[in-house]
């Protein structure tokens, strides 16, 4: 969150009816900031200035995404027991078992 607000305080729009906005953002900011320091405020400026050389964080995984996969690991594993199931009966089958 911090790191959202720190790249939107960072630009510098056009719009003038924007320029109202930023004090807001920079006191969000700072508040944010100030919570996850230990109720410190040095190095805001710096933070803010340092997220325009680092990229965007990747998007997060969807977790429909996650979950399908979850779903198609607990398929292949169903598919894998029932093969050694089978491969057992017919190994005992030819050994004379039953």
């Amino acid at each position: 969150m911090v790191d959202a607000y720190a790249r939107g305080r960072g630009f510098r729009p056009v719009a003038m009816r924007v320029q109202a906005q930023k004090k807001d953002w920079l006191d969000a900011l700072s508040t944010w900031y100030k919570y996850r320091h230990n109720q410190y405020g040095t190095g805001l400026n710096e933070m803010i200035a340092s997220r325009f050389v680092k990229p965007l964080p990747p998007l997060p995984t969807p977790i429909t995404t996650c979950l399908q996969r979850l779903r198609l690991r607990q398929l292949r594993l169903l598919e894998a027991r029932a093969r050694l199931a089978l491969t057992i009966r017919v190994v005992r089958r030819f050994a004379g078992g039953n």
